[in-house]
């Protein structure tokens, strides 16, 4: 998105197709607004799978998981949180 965007409209999306009243939803749902959106990606077929299950589910998110790490030091904790803020910070589809 262009610097000190106050809306994102559908032509600023090449990758997906969505309405504005669409977009806005989205926005709107972001915390930080449209300051913290920098695209809008199609959902994969996989993902879309995923989203089903997660609307459809009666109780709980059947893809919710939840991982405990055992560092030995600190070191190895700042090592690992690095390297999954380089990944983050190197593909924006997982911000």
């Amino acid at each position: 998105m262009p610097e000190r965007c106050d809306r994102i409209t559908p032509q600023m999306l090449p990758l997906i197709n969505l309405s504005q009243v669409q977009i806005d939803h989205v926005v709107k749902d972001m915390p930080g607004g449209v300051a913290n959106v920098q695209d809008i990606y199609p959902l994969a077929p996989l993902q879309a799978g995923i989203l089903y299950h997660h609307i459809s589910a009666e109780q709980g998110d059947p893809y919710t998981l939840k991982a405990l790490f055992a560092l030995s030091d600190r070191a190895r904790l700042d090592d690992f949180s690095g390297a999954l803020q380089g990944v983050i910070n190197r593909h924006d589809i997982l911000r």
